[in-house]
């Protein structure tokens, strides 16, 4: 394989991750927006329930936003009273977000419907090909 075949080989490979993380943002935007939600409200309250209470450091990392998003987003998130900021007395500045029960039970209701999304474009692979693509997809991340 030469060089120009190996960078269009590449090019194929972005174009594919696009496709695929647009089509699963459009349904996160979908079931966020029926929800009342903002999609990267959706994600804090997912990270929250999936990882227990978080520093909104850890949370903007996963999700790639800077501190002033993390904090905006974490703003209006507890404004509707889906979560609480903790301050721990051993470090001021640290800052923990916990799920309130209203956020447990607003996830309770959106999340079969989210789950039974993502389900159906993921069991368009069989187990194997599963591992396969993420054993490769994190040997390209990391």
């Amino acid at each position: 394989m030469n060089k120009l075949d190996k960078f269009s080989s590449a090019l194929d490979l972005i174009n594919a991750l696009y496709q695929t993380h647009g089509r699963l943002k459009n349904i996160q935007q979908k079931i966020a927006l029926q929800n009342a939600l903002t999609a990267p409200q959706l994600d804090v309250l997912v990270i929250l329930k999936s990882n227990g209470p978080q520093q909104l450091n850890k949370i903007s990392r996963k999700m790639m936003v800077t501190g002033a998003n993390i904090t905006c987003i974490t703003d209006n998130l507890e404004k509707e009273g889906y979560l609480t900021r903790i301050y721990p007395k051993e470090d001021r500045r640290v800052i923990i977000a916990e799920l309130t029960k209203k956020g447990e039970q607003k996830l309770d209701r959106l999340l079969p419907d989210y789950e039974n999304h993502l389900m159906n474009m993921w069991n368009k692979l069989n187990k194997a090909e599963q591992k396969n693509l993420i054993t490769l997809l994190e040997k390209i991340y990391k």
